[in-house]
C-alpha cells in the first residue's frame, strides 16, 4: 500500500503520562507492519541512512526524551511527507580526500510514540492515537511474549494485510472518493475505497485486543465502506 501513497502521515502514539500502553502498542505494530525496525533513540545522521538501507517501517519509542527540541530530527521527519521531496543530500567520502554529494531517502512509514506533544509541524502531519491507562473495568488480551496465541493471531493478520495490500495496489493508487464534509488523510480514503475485504480484516483485528474503542473503530470502517 505504501508504494501507492501520495503522502506519508506519521502515526503518533501519545499519552498524557507514563504506563498508558504506548510501548505495548508498538510491540503489536512490530508484528503487524512490514519490515519493522524499532528504536528507542536514533540520531539525525542515522535516521536517513537506515531508511535508505533497510526500506523499513520505522517504529520510534520514547520520542519525548530526545525528539521534542531536536530541529534536525523535526526536519528529517517532515521531509518524508511526500515522495517527491522525501530526500536529504549529504557529502560522503569517496576516497582519502575526495567528497561527493549523495541523496538519501526519508520516504518510509513511521510511528512515533511519546508522552505529550511534539513540534506543531510534526503533529499537523500525523494521525494520532491517544492512549490512556487501563481502567479497572477494562478487559483486554495481554500481548506478552508468553501469550503465543495472541501473537500467532497477529502474525496471521499481518499476512492477510500484506496480501490485501498486494492485491489492491492498483485500486489503492487510484484517486479516492472524499466527501466534502470529511477531512482525513487521502491514503486512508483509498484504503476504504478498496472494498469489503478490509472490513473482514478489521473485524478479525478486534479479536487481538478487545475493547470498546476497538469496536467503535470497526463501526467507523463499516460506515465509510
Amino acid at each position: 500500500m505504501f508504494r501507492g501513497a501520495e503522502t506519508s502521515p506519521r502515526l503518533r502514539i501519545t499519552s498524557p503520562e507514563k504506563r498508558c500502553g504506548k510501548s505495548r502498542l508498538l510491540d503489536l505494530l512490530n508484528v503487524l507492519c512490514p519490515r519493522p525496525l524499532g528504536a528507542s533513540n536514533i540520531s539525525p545522521s542515522a535516521i536517513f541512512r537506515v531508511i535508505e538501507l533497510e526500506h523499513c517501517t520505522l517504529l520510534i519509542d520514547e520520542a519525548d526524551s530526545f525528539l521534542r527540541d531536536n530541529e534536525d530530527m523535526r526536519n528529517l521527519i517532515n521531509s518524508g511527507h511526500t515522495p517527491e521531496f522525501a530526500f536529504v543530500i549529504r557529502s560522503v567520502p569517496i576516497g582519502d580526500k575526495a567528497w561527493e554529494p549523495k541523496r538519501f531517502s526519508t520516504w518510509c512509514p513511521m510511528v512515533i510514540a511519546g508522552i505529550g506533544r511534539l513540534a506543531d509541524t510534526v503533529e499537523d502531519r500525523s494521525i494520532k492515537i491517544a492512549m490512556r491507562r487501563k481502567l479497572r473495568g477494562d478487559k483486554v488480551d495481554r500481548l506478552t511474549r508468553r501469550n503465543k496465541g495472541v501473537r500467532e493471531e497477529a502474525t496471521a493478520l499481518a499476512s492477510k494485510l500484506a496480501r490485501f495490500a498486494a492485491d489492491s495496489l492498483e485500486k489503492l493508487s487510484a484517486q479516492p472518493r472524499i466527501p466534502d464534509a470529511l477531512k482525513r488523510p487521502r491514503g486512508l480514503s483509498s484504503v476504504i475505497d478498496a472494498g469489503d475485504r478490509l472490513i473482514d480484516i478489521t473485524a478479525e483485528y478486534s479479536t487481538i485486543e478487545k475493547s470498546d474503542n476497538r469496536r467503535t473503530r470497526q463501526r467507523f470502517w463499516r460506515a465509510d465502506a
